[in-house]
């Protein structure tokens, strides 16, 4: 599939760690964009991360899983 000239560009990515926003992640990081997830799950995102780290780019050494806090 291509893209826009998204290489070298950073996506914010809510819900992340599951579901379309894994995939969306997977997709964009095939395609040399970094990427941070944002997710509740916390557990599940530092997992993701490590398999999703296989494929493409994150941050180098920076946190790429962000806790998604919810006001309820």
């Amino acid at each position: 599939m291509s893209f826009l000239n998204l290489k070298n560009k950073i996506a914010i990515i809510a819900g992340g760690v599951s579901g379309i926003g894994y995939e969306t992640a997977k997709l964009l990081l095939q395609n040399d964009v970094s990427c941070i997830l944002w997710d509740k799950n916390e557990k599940k995102g530092k997992e993701v991360l490590s398999e999703l780290k296989q494929i493409g780019p994150f941050l180098g050494n920076f946190e790429s899983f962000i806790k998604l806090l919810l006001g309820w």
